[in-house]
């Protein structure tokens, strides 16, 4: 006699019902998940975790909407484009270890890098993946949408791989060297890394701002590197020391710290900052007392611009905005707008979409001329890509046909009836690379912060540009 029926009712009702369960998942139609490898991939490189990870979501949907916008519109060639995601932990180290596994286990696919966002992550990827010390034919092109030092234009790079969709740092400091003059000031500190990158940077501010100095005014500006001997507080202190009428921070990493100190002793609220600090991520993520002596700072800052009334632009933005509306922002001066029509997309989004749309656009260049040079189990050519990349940007003939963003399948048509293309991207009309890679011309407009929030306005409130040329 079963002494607990009610038990054993239990456990059948139970069976009865996971087998009906079983039976319902079974009946499912589950929609199979393609997981074979592209035709051709692009490694996206982008700092989703570590400092530099405020940037990196925002760069990665960028490139997203590239590689949907050509996948929508009839595909790279004849085959699929997808990008393969790396993590560089805004670290270099870290950066290059899951950027060489991923590369590895594409290589077969991969036509390019995209990235980084970080400048010395950026110089590993092209030094150690790009270039491929291992072996000169798995070279690849490399486009970064953020790595602005000066160091890659001075690159003896003979075999010219790297190309940025940001104009060199170089033609950033003399934006604000411009700057620091109109507002008045005439004494100045910096306080940069002790490296080529802070170093390059401090010298150029340094010397653009020594520039064209009238009769009756003696400019001088002194710099400060965080070292390994120094903590950041000492540097500061020492910085704060000088009183001068100003301060520049050219700091990338470190700078939360850097921050943080300088809110302990504000001896100045008059700041200028490069565009690596430009994000309301970064500033949110300041603890209450430098967010509090950031309020009544005077700060100027300056990233690179877009004419957000140019047609290239206004099709990205609307593009970026639609998709991604939470990562947009109103025009200056208005509370409320439709994103998606009137939306700016966050700095750098315009660019990163270019380096995707760019390489994709030189594969298939390259690849309607020599179907193998674009094969990396074949003919693969970097050489011929990178000549491509030069051709469908720097080509300034009146019989180009223009290609903007979003219009891929313009581009395919195109160039299969034997025309010649030139892109004007989301990031400037004047997208033309020099021979070092680099941006010929620079646009910048200003920024500020007030309320916690970065406004595209100088510390007046006013919108400000300007336009540096290389030359």
């Amino acid at each position: 006699m079963d002494e607990f029926p009610h038990k054993r009712g239990l456990r059948t009702m139970l069976s009865y019902a996971i087998i009906g369960m079983s039976i319902t998942v079974l009946a499912c139609t589950v929609e199979p998940i393609d997981e074979t490898p592209a035709d051709y991939e692009i490694l996206a490189c982008n700092p989703i975790t570590g400092e530099s990870s405020f940037q990196g979501p925002v760069l990665r949907r960028a490139m997203e909407l590239a590689v949907k916008h050509i996948s929508d519109d009839g595909g790279l060639l004849d085959g699929r484009l997808s990008l393969v995601h790396v993590d560089t932990h805004s670290q270099v180290q870290a950066a290059f270890q899951e950027a060489s596994f991923y590369y590895e286990e594409h290589k077969n696919q991969i036509i390019g890098i995209a990235g980084a966002a970080n400048d010395s992550v950026s110089r590993s990827l092209l030094v150690d993946i790009a270039k491929n010390k291992n072996d000169f034919g798995d070279r690849v092109p490399m486009i970064s949408p953020v790595s602005s030092s000066p160091e890659f234009g001075l690159l003896i790079d003979q075999f010219d791989l790297f190309f940025r969709t940001v104009p060199s740092a170089m033609l950033a400091m003399r934006a604000l060297s411009s700057k620091a003059k109109r507002l008045g000031y005439e004494k100045g500190t910096i306080i940069a890394s002790d490296d080529k990158y802070g170093r390059d940077l401090s010298e150029a501010f340094q010397q653009a701002f020594d520039e064209v100095a009238p009769d009756d005014i003696v400019y001088e500006v002194r710099t400060h590197r965080l070292t390994s001997q120094k903590s950041v507080h000492q540097v500061v202190v020492d910085a704060c020391a000088e009183d001068s009428d100003f301060l520049v921070i050219l700091m990338g990493t470190s700078a939360k710290v850097l921050m943080t100190e300088w809110a302990k002793t504000k001896c100045t609220d008059q700041l200028i900052l490069s565009d690596t600090l430009m994000s309301d991520a970064f500033f949110s993520s300041l603890d209450p007392q430098t967010r509090l002596a950031l309020d009544g700072a005077q700060i100027n800052g300056t990233f690179p611009a877009v004419t957000y009334s140019q047609d290239t632009y206004r099709r990205f933005a609307t593009a970026f905005c639609g998709e991604y509306p939470s990562d947009c922002t109103c025009p200056p001066f208005r509370a409320d707008c439709d994103l998606a029509t009137e939306g700016r997309s966050p700095a750098y989004a315009a660019n990163a979409y270019d380096s995707v749309f760019l390489l994709a656009l030189a594969i298939e260049h390259a690849g309607l001329k020599n179907e193998d040079s674009v094969v990396r189990t074949s003919g693969w050519d970097f050489r011929a890509v990178v000549e491509s990349l030069r051709h469908v940007t720097n080509d300034d003939n009146a019989e180009d046909v223009l290609i903007g963003p979003g219009d891929w399948a313009l581009a395919k048509a195109s160039l299969a009836a034997g025309k010649e293309v030139d892109y004007e991207g989301g990031t400037s009309s004047s997208l033309e690379f020099d021979l070092n890679g680099n941006l010929t011309v620079g646009d910048y407009l200003f920024w500020t912060l007030q309320d916690d929030q970065v406004k595209h306005t100088n510390s007046a409130g006013t919108v400000e540009s300007i336009v540096i040329s290389a030359d």
